[in-house]
């Protein structure tokens, strides 16, 4: 009777950790695809940034030739 709870109680334990194993992975493949995420909108920002800059460089170069 005792050794019949204990392995019940094994089995339960290790059922449980095996659902904690399998939503640790599903939250790490949620993390990658927001890193992933991220990444890009970051690329898409310094774009951004290097086209506002080449524009300031060639409004200054206008307005200093126009002088």
């Amino acid at each position: 009777m005792q050794k019949s709870l204990t392995q019940a109680a094994i089995a339960a334990a290790e059922a449980v950790s095996q659902e904690k194993k399998t939503i640790d992975v599903e939250q790490r493949n949620d993390l990658y695809v927001l890193v992933g995420i991220g990444c890009e909108i970051i690329l898409l920002l310094k774009f951004i940034l290097g086209l506002l800059r080449i524009m300031l460089v060639a409004s200054i170069y206008i307005v200093a030739r126009l002088y």
